[in-house]
């Protein structure tokens, strides 16, 4: 969900997009997808471990932060190192959520307030948020072949919980299941 978060930004223009990850693999494909396009926009676009955010966000902000930090992993970590990111007036959006019985995350509320800091979350599951993202795509502003590793029908469902354990398979994603087009 993170790179749809990159190709979605690309349309609103920021002088810089970070994007961190604990995984060089993910990072590299990050750069693989969006480099060329980001120095085509003259975007600067840095893929980072997640050890190295906060200087990273620092020196492209002149010490400021950032304008808008997207959480889009359900992390206790992330939560917390984005508050530390925001510029003054910023927005957090938490896009990935934490299991219901680990929900809770100390807030900085007094960054908050003196700040003036937006806190929201956002699941990109509302029905303007598909219209919307299917307007981009057929507008050629999204590739959806960037970001869908497989399509398949329910049919081997019973199968979908032990394939999810298989070592080394790293697969993450939603499914929008659809009446059989037979």
């Amino acid at each position: 969900m993170g790179r749809m978060h990159v190709d979605l930004a690309f349309g609103y223009r920021p002088s810089a997009i970070v994007v961190t990850d604990l995984d060089d693999e993910r990072l590299d494909l990050v750069r693989a997808l969006f480099q060329q396009r980001a120095a085509q926009l003259g975007i600067a676009l840095v893929a980072c471990r997640a050890a190295e955010v906060a200087n990273v966000v620092a020196a492209l902000s002149e010490q400021r932060g950032a304008d808008d930090v997207i959480v889009a992993v359900g992390s206790h970590s992330a939560i917390e190192t984005a508050h530390q990111l925001v510029a003054r007036g910023g927005v957090i959006n938490l896009f990935g959520g934490l299991k219901h019985s680990e929900a809770l995350v100390p807030v900085d509320t007094s960054a908050i307030h003196y700040k003036e800091i937006n806190l929201t979350g956002s699941s990109g599951g509302s029905a303007w948020d598909l219209a919307h993202t299917l307007e981009l795509m057929s507008a050629g502003q999204v590739d959806p072949g960037q970001h869908i590793a497989r399509v398949g029908d329910l049919s081997p469902r019973r199968r979908a919980p032990r394939a999810r354990q298989v070592p080394g398979d790293r697969w993450q994603g939603v499914v929008y299941p659809t009446p059989p087009c037979r």
